[in-house]
């Protein structure tokens, strides 16, 4: 896939970006209940199948050949050409409302990420990314942060797994990070962390299981964006394990810390 290509497929991405956001604005007015799905703080809404269902129309308005992974309504056709959707990423926080949710589409070919966009609509910020053409948000560039000591004021943060078999271990990295002195958050929203993590406002962060939805768009950004994206352990991130984002220069010394 070529550059133009690229290009292409992010103006679409944009296109669903901003529908599904704009669905979002107006359903929040109006949000009449919510499910429970695989956990007490696991929701889901309307307005979360809503948004799939005008992002999955847009996407495929234009490449009716083209496979589409979305978090509310699976993989549906099978192709090299592959978007990955979260249609409302952050919708513990949307419910609440608390102005930390979104819309996250990656585009990737033959395995590889080509373009990606997470947009907040609250904030309208459009963060965007293209393999090469480096990271934006609304427009301007952006890059990581320049933080490489963890004497630095550093800004991080974490997703605490709801996985029984993480739990435990991701308490152990918190409070191994907190004991240092270190400030650590949670937004509840893994692609706009991500997002802030490309653009400076984070230096790191990381998690322990997250879905391909989750991280699809958000590693381009910060990869685009000057950063590193590996698993927690340091090797290659793999879709549905664990994730750890920085702005390269603390990514080392972090590993090391994680794996304490």
């Amino acid at each position: 896939m070529n550059s133009m290509s690229g290009t292409h497929a992010l103006d679409i991405a944009i296109l669903a970006a901003r529908a599904a956001g704009q669905l979002q604005l107006e359903g929040r007015k109006n949000l009449k209940s919510f499910e429970q799905k695989s956990h007490f703080n696991d929701l889901v809404t309307e307005v979360d199948r809503e948004s799939e269902a005008i992002i999955r129309h847009t996407i495929l308005t234009h490449f009716p050949d083209h496979e589409i992974l979305g978090e509310e309504g699976g993989s549906v056709g099978s192709s090299a050409n592959r978007w990955i959707v979260d249609p409302l990423d952050g919708t513990h926080n949307y419910v609440r409302d608390l102005p930390m949710s979104g819309v996250s589409i990656a585009f990737e070919q033959d395995g590889e990420l080509i373009a990606g966009v997470v947009f907040d609509p609250a904030r309208d910020e459009l963060f965007t990314a293209v393999r090469g053409k480096g990271a934006f948000l609304n427009g301007e560039g952006i890059s990581v942060s320049t933080y490489g000591s963890m004497q630095d004021p550093l800004a991080l943060a974490t997703g605490f797994s709801r996985h029984p078999g993480s739990r435990e271990v991701s308490l152990k990295q918190f409070t191994t990070l907190i004991q240092m002195g270190l400030s650590v958050r949670r937004y509840s929203s893994s692609t706009l962390t991500l997002a802030y993590v490309a653009c400076g406002r984070l230096d790191a962060y990381w998690d322990l299981k997250l879905a391909p939805w989750d991280t699809a768009a958000g590693t381009l950004l910060v990869q685009e964006a000057g950063g590193q994206v590996t698993a927690v352990s340091g090797e290659a991130q793999q879709a549905g394990g664990s994730l750890l984002a920085t702005n390269g220069v603390l990514h080392t010394e972090l590993v090391q810390l994680l794996g304490q």
